[in-house]
């Protein structure tokens, strides 16, 4: 039995849902404040139970970045390889010798960052006990996404969720007149990536944040989820799947089929020539994520090396500019270098579109639809 879990907003023409019946559609204006936002709340379903605390990520998160920025310095890529100019509609009939043909690399080059990236993998640090505890939500907000976010925690507490939530930032800047404390009156905590990292310079694209997110956050088991990724069920549950009890890491599929470098799989390891086939894997939606911090510290931290140099390097030789360029699919490449148990949900992602009442269909607004994991038949 296929049920939704999570609705993955692509905003056309309005801001908001599309709830299929299930709740009212919210629509939110730039001045809408996250008081407004959380004001359905009491219209959910009651639940007297506690929140866990959140406690604040220790200083010992703030070495670790160091001691990993440090050891991705070192290995650096030896070239900067531009994005491609990818055409999405040859995807259907890539063959390998067209997926050869985006990126401008040679064999020795090849060569030299296989090594840079066996050394990295050699050297990635194991779970620092005690550093992280427990299970809760992490969030990226600010800047324009916080409006989105601020539907998003509002459902979260509405569907009945108790989870702790992180919602993290760049830094203070990006945060709303009086949002922490609201945050902070339904069990959730403003956090900033600016608190752990000294020099952002490295971190100039948005899609680098992500991973910030789940390394700095004080959990040890993480569900995380885009602004724009909204429950519609409680997902408290799914820490509880046999199929996350059983890997701790689970992944939802996007739509996309892999557009990656015939060289990616040499480079990361994982076979000891180019690729001479296209790879038969569904690409990710990284929008939701389940991860085990203690079980797949190594994937993370070599999934933030991915992103580290991601606009100049990685997300080019992951994607080559094809759909999806950024850092949804730096994760499983992580998960697959090292060779360890993951889960990718069996079930397809749906789509539904909506109209305004003008007539104009999907142009209005389409929401992607994905599964429960606790639920994999």
């Amino acid at each position: 039995m296929w049920s939704i879990s999570f609705h993955r907003i692509r905003r056309i023409f309005l801001l908001g849902i599309a709830t299929l019946g299930l709740f009212e559609l919210h629509r939110l204006s730039s001045q809408v404040s996250f008081r407004n936002a959380l004001s359905s709340i009491h219209q959910g379903p009651c639940d007297s139970r506690p929140i866990p605390a959140i406690r604040k990520p220790p200083e010992a998160v703030s070495e670790q970045w160091s001691r990993l920025q440090e050891l991705f310095e070192t290995h650096q890529p030896n070239l900067g390889i531009e994005r491609a100019d990818f055409a999405g509609g040859q995807m259907a009939k890539a063959t390998v010798e067209l997926l050869a043909n985006y990126l401008d690399m040679t064999a020795e080059e090849a060569y030299q960052m296989r090594r840079e990236h066996a050394t990295v993998v050699e050297s990635l640090p194991v779970f620092p006990k005690g550093v992280f505890n427990g299970r809760g939500l992490v969030i990226l907000a600010g800047g324009k996404y916080s409006e989105i976010a601020a539907t998003t925690l509002g459902m979260l507490r509405l569907v009945g969720s108790r989870l702790p939530v992180e919602v993290w930032m760049i830094d203070m800047t990006e945060e709303k007149a009086g949002w922490c404390d609201q945050l902070a009156s339904q069990g959730m905590a403003c956090r900033f990536v600016s608190e752990h990292v000294k020099d952002m310079s490295r971190w100039s694209n948005h899609y680098q944040l992500k991973i910030a997110t789940l390394l700095f956050s004080s959990f040890a088991e993480i569900l995380y989820l885009d602004s724009d990724s909204m429950p519609v069920v409680t997902p408290d549950h799914i820490f509880d799947a046999p199929a996350y009890a059983d890997t701790g890491a689970v992944l939802w599929p996007d739509y996309w089929k892999p557009t990656e470098s015939p060289y990616t799989p040499y480079i990361t390891g994982r076979s000891n020539e180019k690729a001479s086939t296209v790879p038969s894997f569904q690409t990710v939606d990284s929008g939701q994520m389940l991860w085990n911090k203690e079980k797949h510290w190594k994937s993370l931290c070599l999934s933030a090396y991915y992103n580290y140099f991601g606009p100049s390097y990685f997300y080019n030789l992951i994607t080559q500019g094809g759909p999806g360029w950024g850092d949804k699919d730096t994760f499983p490449t992580a998960l697959r270098a090292l060779n360890v148990k993951w889960t990718m949900v069996p079930h397809h992602l749906q789509t539904q579109s909506w109209d305004n009442g003008t007539g104009h269909g999907i142009g209005s607004g389409i929401a992607m639809m994905q599964a429960d994991p606790a639920d994999m038949q």
